[in-house]
C-alpha cells in the first residue's frame, strides 16, 4: 500500500469535523469517520481507518505539545 500525503483540504476537513475529539483526546469511531467521509468529498479516497489514525496521531501530538509547555 502506497503512502499518500495529506493535502491541505483533507487536513482542514478533518480539523473541522474532529477538533472536539482531538481536544478531548477521544479517538473517533468507524461511524464517525464514515459520516465525515460522506460530508467531505475531498476525503473520498481515504479509508475510514486512515482517518481514524490521522486523528489519533493528532491527539498524541497535542498531548506532547501540552506536556512540553508545562
Amino acid at each position: 500500500m502506497k503512502k499518500m500525503p495529506w493535502t491541505a483540504d483533507e487536513r482542514a476537513a478533518i480539523n473541522r469535523n474532529f477538533m472536539r475529539n482531538i481536544l478531548m483526546g477521544t479517538v473517533p469511531r468507524k461511524e464517525d469517520c464514515n459520516n465525515c467521509k460522506e460530508r467531505e468529498p475531498c476525503l473520498g479516497g481515504r479509508d475510514w481507518k486512515t482517518i481514524k489514525y490521522f486523528v489519533h496521531t493528532a491527539i498524541q501530538r497535542n498531548k506532547r505539545i501540552l506536556a512540553c509547555k508545562q
